[in-house]
């Protein structure tokens, strides 16, 4: 039995020094508060993740090399600044060693270390697994929220929704925070369902409408969601195949809409959302696979071999990608069908 409380998962994957203050700003919005909570700072630091920044230097260095051959006359202190300028800093893993020193000083942070492999949906699921509170808030490590995050959990914790006889939210589903794109826009986003060749269930967003009430949307960031401890159990967690980037908000929306949970926008706060480049790339087939996995294990093997179908690609190695998919996450698979109440289709047909 977990304690009342929130644990804040943040996975960090280089971002320098960005997510320092994401941590910083989360924590002085809450220590005022009568909210017992925890940050949980996941280092996705690993091999995979030098490698990238190895390979954009490279290219780089050649690219000078070949301007000094061919244009030496031509060259400016631009080009001179060209690897300073496009090669993340994260050889060295600075945010990690400044972020376990702080935690000795600050007993509301804890800092974990996921090096397996370049995945913040993998780094979110060590960062739940180390967790102390019932309710559960994911962040992305360059976001600010609103002070309101602290009404957003005692109205999502205890506040009960006349609408379905008298439950508490925090059996209903999960509750976002709306959110903005750049870290000073004012414009406030949610998503919408989208639904692409039939087959490929994902989302975009749209503008936040203007309101005074919580209110249901069939889908929504995971950056900024609050979920009950139970409800993330439920449905297996965080799928332990996932790669970099991609498939893990298709799996979490469509999972949770398959087995009977809503989703609630909380219109009282804002997270800040700072969209510029990262310190990490995704790969074509690492994110394909993750799609996969997402239609797998929300809708069964058909749902996924109609995916594949309409995917872009050769279809040998998609039927080898997905082949792959269901041996990984045939148990996932079997929790969330044991959860089901509705097939994905059925579902969509309420919001389209």
């Amino acid at each position: 039995m977990k304690k009342t409380g929130l644990s804040i998962i943040i996975p960090f994957a280089g971002e320098y020094p960005q997510v320092l203050f994401t941590i910083q700003a989360t924590a002085q919005m809450l220590l005022p508060t009568k909210v017992p909570f925890e940050i949980i700072a996941v280092d996705n630091h690993c091999g995979m993740l030098a490698g990238q920044a190895e390979d954009i230097a490279s290219g780089c260095a050649k690219n000078l090399e070949r301007k000094l051959i061919d244009d030496a006359e031509d060259l400016t202190a631009e080009d001179m600044f060209e690897v300073h300028n496009k090669v993340p800093p994260v050889y060295e893993n600075r945010l990690g060693a400044a972020i376990q020193a702080s935690a000795k000083g600050n007993e509301w942070l804890k800092y974990l270390k996921y090096d397996r492999r370049l995945s913040h949906w993998r780094a979110k699921r060590v960062g739940v697994e180390e967790s102390e509170y019932d309710t559960l808030l994911f962040m992305d490590a360059h976001v600010v929220p609103t002070p309101a995050v602290a009404d957003m959990f005692m109205h999502y914790r205890f506040k009960k929704t006349y609408g379905d006889n008298g439950k508490f939210y925090f059996d209903l589903g999960t509750m976002h925070m709306p959110l903005t794109y750049k870290i000073l826009e004012w414009h406030r986003l949610v998503y919408k369902l989208v639904i692409q060749n039939e087959y490929f269930y994902t989302y975009s967003f749209t503008p936040l409408r203007n309101t005074k009430e919580v209110f249901e949307v069939p889908c929504m960031s995971t950056c900024g969601m609050m979920i009950g401890r139970h409800i993330y159990d439920r449905i297996g967690g965080w799928p332990e195949g996932l790669g970099v980037y991609g498939g893990g908000e298709n799996f979490m929306n469509y999972t949770l809409a398959v087995c009977g949970f809503k989703k609630f926008i909380y219109p009282f706060t804002t997270l800040f959302h700072h969209g510029d480049r990262r310190d990490y790339h995704y790969y074509g087939d690492d994110m394909i696979g993750n799609r996969m996995i997402a239609h797998y294990l929300f809708g069964g093997e058909e749902l996924l071999s109609n995916f594949v179908r309409i995917a872009k690609g050769r279809q040998a190695m998609l039927q080898q990608i997905a082949r792959r998919v269901k041996a990984q996450h045939e148990q996932h698979r079997g929790i969330i069908k044991n959860e089901q109440k509705i097939s994905i289709e059925e579902w969509a047909k309420q919001w389209t």
